[in-house]
């Protein structure tokens, strides 16, 4: 299964994001789609896996439902959107 890798911009407070989940969405969806196209017509999205870290500011639930608003009409217009939270980490 082809993967698709893209870093999303970091926050830099909370006034001050560099972008917003529609964006990111509208990001995600784009590559998505190009990630199929590379594998034939009859390629479609099944599932869009994205690792958000602690420090990024973006809201889950809001990517979620731009996901679900924008990635109709689209190769992955089926396709789930899974997201894993990576923690923050310090060391001394």
């Amino acid at each position: 299964h082809p993967v698709a890798r893209a870093e999303l911009p970091r926050s830099r407070g909370q006034g001050d994001k560099l972008v917003h989940e529609a964006g990111i969405a509208a990001s995600i969806l784009e590559i998505a789609e190009q990630t199929a196209a590379g594998q034939g017509n009859r390629a479609w999205v099944r599932t869009v896996k994205v690792r958000i870290g602690a420090l990024t500011g973006v809201s889950v639930e809001a990517l979620d439902f731009a996901f679900e608003s924008l990635r109709q009409g689209t190769r992955a217009a089926a396709a789930t959107l899974e997201v894993e939270r990576i923690p923050l980490r310090g060391e001394c």
